[in-house]
């Protein structure tokens, strides 16, 4: 039986507005069975409940405060999280800021899947559109919890091989271009769990690195953390449409975001997105330029 929840969120533009006001979250339970019991939404230290509307039984909504402007490239972390009356539980880790849609939309599904290759094959197979990705995060999550919660086989080639394909469905949501997703800490954890258990057991090592191999998945953190300065590249195509102020004020948020990570961070992004404080501070004189000369 597949159950399906949906989460209306704006759709991703290339180049996006800064928003003032608040951020519209909708939850829409497509299913009745089981019943979602529960939909809250978690920040830092704070669990919020989402109303359900009562008019409808099925639709669940909420406001959420948007970061400041000034702090717009500092996304807030959020984890999004719907309990059935099965005391199953879907999760999504979240990050709004000034640029999130003033409306989101997600497709949260939860299933129950059958913890075997035909049902891993197939999701798998499943395409690499938005939607699909979506998709392979809930499905290969539901599957990698049969086997290690219900099955206690964490080692087993289905389990390594889900908690693979979930790992990199949730990567490359936190990828897309000015993305509101933020990489799954549970998953996260778990491929941290798998890459030491590798160094110390060589039977594991061996399964293991059939489906991840050496470095893969500490070069793809620092992918994602890279991704977070994405944005950077809507600066020149601002500039080409003479809209030199925003193009400016973009670059000085990156050179002031840029300026508070660490050396460690500044060299991955340097490494996987080409950009560094020198690129972006000659960025800014020569949009200077521009602007004086009435450009």
């Amino acid at each position: 039986m597949k159950v399906s929840v949906m989460i209306l969120i704006g759709c991703m533009a290339s180049i996006q507005h800064v928003f003032a006001d608040d951020i519209k979250l909708r939850v829409v339970t497509m299913n009745k069975s089981p019943t979602p019991k529960e939909v809250s939404i978690e920040n830092e230290n704070t669990t919020n409940k989402i109303a359900l509307d009562q008019a409808t039984g099925n639709i669940f909504t909420t406001s959420i405060s948007r970061p400041p402007i000034k702090e717009e490239l500092k996304p807030s972390p959020y984890r999004l999280v719907s309990m059935w009356d099965n005391d199953e539980n879907e999760q999504l880790y979240l990050a709004f800021s000034s640029r999130t849609p003033r409306t989101v939309e997600i497709q949260v599904q939860h299933l129950i899947e059958s913890p075997d290759l035909p049902t891993l094959e197939n999701i798998d197979a499943l395409n690499s559109d938005f939607s699909s990705m979506l998709k392979k995060y809930f499905r290969a999550r539901a599957l990698y919890k049969k086997w290690r919660l219900i099955g206690g086989q964490s080692t087993h080639k289905i389990a390594i091989r889900s908690a693979k394909i979930w790992f990199d469905a949730s990567v490359n949501l936190a990828k897309l271009t000015n993305s509101y997703f933020r990489i799954d800490e549970e998953i996260k954890a778990i491929m941290a769990d798998y890459e030491k258990k590798a160094k110390n057991d060589s039977w594991f090592r061996e399964q293991y690195r059939n489906y991840a191999s050496s470095g893969y998945i500490s070069a793809t953190l620092e992918q994602v953390l890279a991704a977070q300065y994405q944005f950077v590249g809507e600066i020149p195509t601002l500039v080409a449409n003479q809209r030199l102020d925003e193009a400016q004020d973009l670059n000085e948020k990156a050179v002031a975001a840029l300026e508070r990570e660490s050396l460690h961070t500044r060299r991955i992004v340097s490494k996987r997105q080409g950009i560094d404080l020198d690129l972006l501070k000659a960025n800014t004189a020569y949009i200077s330029t521009l602007q004086g000369n009435g450009q």
